[in-house]
């Protein structure tokens, strides 16, 4: 096994949620900043509806995105993969949308650009440590409590990894 068919599936899983959390935030923050949310908001429409139509415009960027960059990584860098492409895309789109969701959400948090990438450290960064990349058995206790809030590439490591076809998808991710 090459480095790069075991890193690979941790920065994939990686790439995706940083670029999906930084562009939507980003995005959400200049519809609110140039008051194009307020026009929505004097509008017939629910705060709800309007959130919900956000979500499902950016979803479908994601799904595009998602798409591309396991294909990509799968079949023209020849990432070795021993389980299925469909369950790889579909827990790179939860991973994206909990990245999508999570970047609206601090975007109303955040009064311009820069306050919203101040929010890397403490969104981005944990995704980092707690996927894999690096050996955390001897990590403090108060610190431990994050990493089952960060299954996700974990998870995608495991189907890309160690899938058996016998078996199907091993969801114990913290053995």
């Amino acid at each position: 096994m090459r480095h790069f068919d075991y890193f690979g599936p941790v920065l994939l899983g990686f790439f995706v949620f940083f670029f999906v959390f930084l562009i939507s935030g980003v995005s959400f923050l200049r519809e609110r900043t140039r008051g194009t949310l307020e026009r929505l908001l004097s509008s017939p429409l629910r705060k709800w509806e309007i959130v919900i139509g956000y979500v499902i415009g950016f979803g479908l960027f994601t799904v595009i995105q998602s798409t591309i960059i396991s294909a990509y990584s799968i079949y023209v860098l020849g990432m070795m993969m021993q389980g299925n492409f469909f369950y790889v895309l579909l827990i790179k789109l939860c991973l994206s949308f909990t990245a999508l969701t999570l970047g609206m959400l601090l975007s109303s948090f955040a009064q311009n650009e820069l306050q919203m990438i101040q929010f890397i450290p403490v969104v981005v960064v944990p995704q980092l440590f707690f996927s894999g990349l690096f050996n955390l058995e001897a990590i403090s206790g108060w610190v431990s409590w994050i990493g089952p809030l960060t299954p996700c590439i974990m998870l995608q490591k495991r189907c890309v990894i160690s899938w058996s076809e016998d078996s199907g998808l091993d969801t114990s991710i913290y053995s």
